[in-house]
Parts: C-alpha cells; structure tokens; sequence
C-alpha cells in the first residue's frame, strides 16, 4: 500500500485535523501519480489535498492556517484566473490557489486564520 493511502486512514483516528497552508502544493497523490513533472499551471491532487478531504469525510473539527503571502495573492490570482504569463513569488502551483478556493466555498468546518510566523499558528491554535 503506498504511504499516503496509510496518512489518509490516519486522518479518521484523529480528534481534530490542523491543516497549514504555505507555498508549496505538495507532492501528487499516488493513485493519480504520473511519471511527468508538473509544471506550475498542470492540475494534479497533492497528497495534503486528499488528507484534507478524508478529514471533511470524517466530520473532523478542522483548523486551518494559510500563510499570509500565500492568501494575498489569491487575490491576484483571481483577477488573472485566466492569464499563465503570471509569475507568483509565494508559490509553487496555482493548484494552492485552487485548493484555497475550494476550502473557502466550504459552507462549514473551515475557520481560517493566516499567518506570518510559526509563533502566530502556535498562539491561534
């Protein structure tokens, strides 16, 4: 069994479920895993991703943190939705931004809190 079908079945022992949301997307789950690397515009799901949704299946109470830099090109990122000759500084995927928006359209379980430093998760959580 690959290893992040094991983090996924682990996310059900949980009580709650703290998801952090810098940078990096993450790397690609191994059910939809291809040999090709992705560049920043390919769709893929990262493991994170599918961990965060087995933690929505299971009903578990679920904080989120969103890096500061991260959330505020969001906002770029959807006046350009459309536009690849974007270069974002705080990024490696636009599949975070995709991933983001997902979580926000959520109708519940997605308190959202952005941070700066790993003091700001620790004095949040």
């Amino acid at each position: 069994m690959p290893l992040d079908e094991s983090c996924y079945r682990e996310v059900a022992n949980s009580d709650i479920y703290v998801l952090i949301v810098g940078g990096r997307y993450g790397s690609e789950a191994s059910e939809s895993k291809t040999s090709n690397a992705k560049e920043f515009y390919d769709f893929y799901e990262s493991i994170t991703r599918k961990e965060h949704q087995a933690a929505v299946g299971a009903g578990i109470p679920i904080y989120i943190l969103i890096e500061r830099s991260v959330y505020s090109e969001l906002q770029t990122f959807r006046k350009n939705r459309e536009n690849q000759t974007i270069t974002y500084a705080h990024v490696d995927s636009v599949n975070i931004f995709r991933f983001i928006e997902e979580i926000l359209a959520m109708p519940r379980n997605n308190p959202i809190e952005q941070f700066d430093r790993y003091a700001d998760i620790e004095r949040w959580l």
